[in-house]
């Protein structure tokens, strides 16, 4: 890009990070709801670096192993520096190598837009991004990408294990990037993604309480509410349904006779939805074509998203990063339907934190709000989906005709 627009971009990228950030550290300018979860982090890391506490034995986690140093090392820092200082500054490092990682991508593939809507989407969340776990694996995402664009295919391999290590959901997009890979490739991709395995070396004997202590937590989870499968619960219970809306595993969730049959539902529907989009990502996705390939994963992600059983707020991120990196081409063909990310960006922060009480308190305002942003969320991934479909239809059109064509000119 023009030397220029460059220097607005980053000083754009700047402003907003140093007022999040800020936001971030100084809730009460904000919300004071948002830092709840700092709290949390911060009495699971005193237990394992001063008391001798054992991670997912006598200190349960609910998150991948991946999580650990980004919960252990705000409090390894000197006095001075608060719990909330640590965490924070991680993030937005983080964020900044993110933006980075969509720099370098956008110089590749000849777009601006990628890191643009990066620098746009994640204040549209608000400070919340710095304040939870989940800026790590968004980033390794775009890493992930980045590296396998650049040919260096070691280095995405781990970048997308960095991200499975700590949220688990970039699982999904490997046999995607298996797939755009030559054969070379996929070997050094593997060896790569083995990182994997080194930090759980660590546990010998504990795997079994890392499983139990992540798997068997979510595993137990109940509707959310910010789900899409809640949102048709919270307007009957609104017109007079009778339910309960429990606060347990960090969350809110509605616990009633009818949402085992929902949480089987939405498990059926993720698991058949995931296996759909990862089949059309790949018949669609050639080798070496990892702008085929960002798309592919981004259908995975919105997909599952929209029909998951637990919908946080901060989830959202994890869209940012792969919509901005398939953004960053020029010839991106999900460049319109992507910029509804911005509206639903806006409208979760809108649901959590400012209308989050009076959502539990059934206002039809804010159960609105919530049922707008899941509709658009649905929206985005039926539109995605049947564009990705549909261009892959168009493509073996054309080569059945081109075909035929060479045939007759034989003839």
């Amino acid at each position: 890009m023009p030397r220029s627009a460059g220097l607005v971009l980053i000083g754009v990228f700047l402003v907003t990070r140093v007022v999040g950030a800020w936001l971030a550290l100084e809730p009460q300018h904000y919300s004071t709801d948002i830092a709840h979860e700092l709290v949390i982090y911060q009495d699971k890391a005193v237990p394992i670096l001063t008391g001798g506490g054992e991670p997912y034995g006598s200190v349960p986690l609910e998150y991948p192993p991946g999580a650990l140093p980004l919960i252990l090392a705000p409090e390894a820092l000197p006095d001075p520096v608060s719990y909330a200082t640590g965490f924070v500054s991680i993030q937005l490092l983080l964020d900044v190598l993110g933006f980075i990682g969509l720099w370098r991508l956008s110089a590749r593939w000849g777009s601006a837009s990628g890191p643009w809507l990066w620098v746009a989407l994640v204040p549209s969340l608000g400070p919340l991004v710095y304040l939870r776990l989940d800026m790590l694996p968004a980033v390794a995402t775009i890493w992930t990408v980045e590296r396998a664009a650049a040919g260096r295919w070691f280095t995405s391999g781990a970048s997308l294990s960095a991200g499975v290590l700590t949220k688990i959901y970039p699982v999904f997009f490997i046999p995607v990037a298996l797939w755009s890979a030559s054969r070379k490739s996929r070997v050094l991709f593997c060896f790569g993604a083995l990182w994997l395995v080194v930090p759980l070396i660590g546990f010998g004997d504990s795997l079994d309480d890392v499983a139990r202590s992540v798997l068997g937590y979510h595993a137990h989870r109940s509707v959310q509410i910010e789900s899409s499968w809640a949102t048709p619960l919270l307007i009957a219970m609104r017109n007079g349904y009778e339910s309960t809306i429990t606060l347990n595993f960090g969350a809110f969730h509605i616990v009633d006779g009818i949402t085992p049959t929902l949480k089987t539902a939405a498990n059926i529907t993720s698991a058949l939805v995931a296996l759909g989009t990862t089949a059309i990502a790949i018949r669609r996705v050639r080798t070496g074509q990892i702008q085929e390939a960002a798309e592919g994963m981004f259908m995975i992600l919105v997909a599952t998203m929209a029909v998951g059983l637990v919908f946080s707020p901060q989830f959202i991120i994890w869209l940012f990063a792969l919509g901005a990196a398939v953004l960053c081409a020029r010839n991106a063909g999900l460049r319109a339907p992507l910029f509804a990310l911005v509206p639903i960006a806006l409208l979760t922060q809108a649901v959590y934190p400012f209308l989050y009480d009076r959502l539990l308190q059934l206002d039809p305002v804010a159960i609105f709000t919530l049922a707008t942003r899941n509709l658009l969320v649905i929206a985005l991934a039926v539109v995605v989906t049947w564009r990705l479909a549909s261009r892959h239809a168009s493509v073996e059109a054309g080569g059945r005709v081109g075909h035929a064509q060479s045939i007759a000119g034989e003839l």
